[in-house]
């Protein structure tokens, strides 16, 4: 099994030269819980973010998620096992 490097979000936002993001699709098999406690500083950012939440693998990723959302006008549906966060 191998490794793959992962980046913050602001790194990635640097590297593709925008400050702003209409859909960030994340599939993170668990990494929701670390990405979340850490979003503060890009979640303004973002327009849309489709994700699966994987609490099975890594208790309280939901959790973090939807903390980080907490005080922001937010619309949610599912797609399948997708969240979908439309940010406004």
């Amino acid at each position: 099994m191998g490794s793959i490097r992962g980046l913050p979000i602001p790194a990635l936002l640097e590297i593709i030269g925008e400050d702003y993001v209409d859909l960030l699709k994340l599939d993170i098999e668990g990494a929701e819980r670390e990405v979340f406690r850490h979003s503060k500083s890009w979640i303004e950012r973002v327009g849309t973010i489709v994700l699966e939440l994987h609490d099975r693998k890594v208790p309280r990723c939901s959790d973090e998620f939807f903390h980080a959302l907490e005080g922001k006008i937010v619309r949610f549906t599912r797609s399948g096992e997708n969240i979908v966060a439309y940010l406004t």
